[in-house]
């Protein structure tokens, strides 16, 4: 099968892997079947059109996956596959497709796998489409099949085809070193509004602490990476199990390694020892997710969280020694121009070495996508158009696109640009940003990002 991991929107997700991909890819070829990965992140155009043209006689299935920001270069490499090689099947996958397949059935994709897809591709080589569970497909008309259970058991899945992606991991404009990412549990147990639960579901499976272990020796030992991203929804919210996967991590003595939480830690999961340990396993800085400033706010998100909580989880990881940063959402349905500067003001309170504020975006498949449907207003096709989380792609009757945007470029400068911060990050971080700072500028040179 020929996969195929199409642009983003926002260059911030550029040169990032797609684990989704990867671990179909390990799958493939764990049954035998022939696999490549063109990865059109970092071709322009005319190339990875090229390179799909050259490798598409040597395979009848193309494997497209697809999220929501990256649906719009997705649909466009499907129609430029039909307009050349029309008797190829194209598979769909991904969130983006789970949640929007019959839009995408039978112009685009010929076969849409809906929701994790290691078992069901490896089915198509062998197995009647009508037999399959998870798939849509068309035959005189578009089918449905039954849903597939998640796989109860990741231990079971193949490690994910990071060789795939070493390009990737060599432009990471985050990380000095080859950076790579590492999932140690998939799903999570919340329910935020903003989030789509498409692929993963539900609840929270757990992979094994010393196979997790085993990859990450796999990805420092043989193919050189030195910058280490878990990117699990809810790694801190089961604090025994970090500690014991810390205290493992500790005694592996990497050298010159550094790991980072990039996602998943819970802001009301106050654990003086946990955080100590996360200190001492290496790494260098985790990610809250606070969303908002106001407790109102939050709570028209379903976020879950107690704000006044907030705080001391913070100073507690603080204390520890860990870099802090956190994610902030503006433009959610309910707020309003007062409550957007108090998320501003709350995140210029606390001591975060980053702040990343983002606008939101009402996904397929999340209860926000239907309250804007029910309530509001869409400003694109937000089931067939990548969606950016730096421009509105919605509004509601009492706050404004304009006034969204507006109030995210005043976060950024206020937040970024207070004397005081430059001056501590020049300080600390000066020869740590700068090759980091030439690495994104010769990769904008080069790929003309």
């Amino acid at each position: 099968m020929l996969l195929i991991n199409p642009v983003y929107l926002d260059f911030i997700h550029s040169c990032k892997m797609n684990l989704g991909l990867s671990y179909i890819a390990s799958s493939l070829r764990a049954k035998g079947k022939k696999t490549k990965l063109i990865n059109c992140q970092l071709k322009t155009k005319p190339d990875y059109e090229k390179d799909i043209l050259s490798s598409l006689n040597e395979y009848n299935y193309v494997g497209i996956t697809t999220n929501a920001g990256n649906i719009t270069s997705a649909l466009e490499i499907a129609k430029f596959i039909r307009e050349n090689y029309p008797q190829k099947k194209i598979v769909f996958g991904g969130p983006q497709a789970t949640a929007v397949y019959k839009r995408l059935i039978p112009e685009y994709a010929d076969i849409v796998v809906r929701g994790e897809g290691e078992e069901a591709v490896c089915e198509l080589f062998d197995t009647d489409l009508a037999e399959i569970k998870g798939i849509a497909y068309w035959d005189n008309g578009l089918k449905v099949n039954e849903t597939r259970l998640k796989n109860a058991n990741l231990d079971d899945l193949s490690w994910p085809a990071h060789e795939l992606f070493l390009d990737s991991y060599k432009y990471c404009i985050f990380a000095n070193g080859v950076c790579a990412q590492v999932l140690t549990s998939r799903g999570c147990s919340f329910r935020c509004y903003f989030c789509s639960r498409s692929a993963y579901g539900r609840g929270v499976r757990l992979r094994n602490i010393d196979s997790v272990l085993e990859e990450i020796d796999y990805l420092i030992n043989n193919l050189g990476v030195r910058y280490v991203e878990i990117i699990d929804e809810c790694f801190t919210s089961f604090p025994a199990r970090v500690k014991e996967f810390c205290e493992k991590l500790i005694r592996k003595n990497y050298k010159r390694v550094t790991f980072t939480i990039n996602n998943g830690v819970r802001p009301d999961v106050c654990d003086m020892e946990m955080f100590a340990l996360i200190k001492k396993a290496g790494f260098k800085q985790i990610r809250f997710g606070i969303e908002s400033g106001s407790q109102r706010v939050l709570n028209e998100m379903n976020k879950n969280l107690d704000l006044s909580k907030v705080r001391p989880t913070v100073m507690a990881a603080k204390k520890s020694g860990l870099g802090i940063s956190a994610y902030f959402m503006l433009g959610f349905p309910g707020e309003t121009l007062k409550s957007m500067r108090q998320t501003i003001d709350f995140a210029k309170s606390l001591p975060l070495y980053r702040a990343m504020f983002a606008i939101a975006a009402p996904f397929a498949g999340s209860e926000l996508y239907e309250i804007v449907r029910k309530k509001g207003e869409f400003l694109t096709d937000i089931e067939l158009s990548s969606v950016s989380v730096f421009k509105a792609s919605s509004q509601m009757p009492t706050l404004s696109a304009e006034d969204i945007e507006s109030y995210l470029k005043k976060a950024y400068k206020e937040f970024y640009l207070r004397p005081g911060f430059m001056l501590k990050r020049i300080v600390a971080e000066g020869v740590f940003m700068l090759p980091m700072i030439l690495k994104r500028f010769k990769i904008e040179s080069k790929y003309k990002i």
